[in-house]
């Protein structure tokens, strides 16, 4: 898993999937928006999820 990008409201991440024998035969890219869990709108990624991502998969 690596970090593709991360942005002030949202961040992607992307995943190689690998077979038994390490060659590559598949890959997926995620978008995750942060949202409010009230309202549903978006909002801004908290300071310490940033961090941890950049610091671990940046």
């Amino acid at each position: 898993m690596t970090l593709e990008h991360a942005g002030r409201t949202s961040f992607i991440l992307c995943f190689r999937i690998l077979d038994d024998t390490g060659r590559e035969i598949g890959a997926v890219r995620t978008v995750q928006v942060a949202v409010d869990a009230g309202s549903w709108r978006k909002r801004v990624v908290p300071d310490e999820l940033r961090q941890a991502l950049t610091s671990r998969l940046g």
